[in-house]
C-alpha cells in the first residue's frame, strides 16, 4: 500500500512539472503590405479606440511614408496626420484618427471592409 501511495504521489508530481504539452501556439498577426490603405486604417482603428501615442504611433508613420502617392486623398490625409503626430492629448489622437479614418473610407471604399 505504501508503495502504491508512493507510486502515486510520484507520478501526480512528474504530470504537475511537465504539464499537458508545450507552450501555446499563438496565431500569426496578418498584416496588409506596407502602404497598404486598408492596413493603415487598422493601425488608425487602434490609436482611435485607445487614443495612445509616442511609440504607437509608429505604424501609422510608416504607413503615411509607404502609402502611394497616388492615393486619392493623401494631401487631405497628411495634412491630419501632421495634426495626428503633434496632438497632446488621447481625446485629440482619437477624434483625428477618426477623422483620417473616414479620409480613406471616402477614397478607397475597399479598405472600409476589413
Amino acid at each position: 500500500m505504501l508503495r502504491l501511495s508512493l507510486l502515486c504521489v510520484v507520478l501526480g508530481f512528474a504530470f504537475l512539472t511537465a504539464g499537458c504539452g508545450g507552450p501555446k501556439q499563438t496565431p500569426p498577426v496578418q498584416r496588409e503590405p506596407e502602404g497598404s490603405p486598408v492596413q493603415l486604417r487598422k493601425d488608425l482603428g487602434v490609436i482611435a479606440e485607445s487614443g495612445t501615442g509616442d511609440s504607437a504611433l509608429q505604424p501609422i508613420v510608416m504607413g503615411m511614408t509607404a502609402l502611394d502617392p497616388n492615393f486619392a486623398k493623401k494631401k487631405e490625409l497628411e495634412a491630419s496626420y501632421k495634426k495626428l503626430m503633434s496632438a497632446g492629448s488621447p481625446d485629440q489622437r482619437k477624434q483625428l484618427a477618426t477623422e483620417m479614418i473616414g479620409i480613406i473610407d471616402s477614397a478607397s471604399p475597399a479598405a472600409a471592409t476589413p
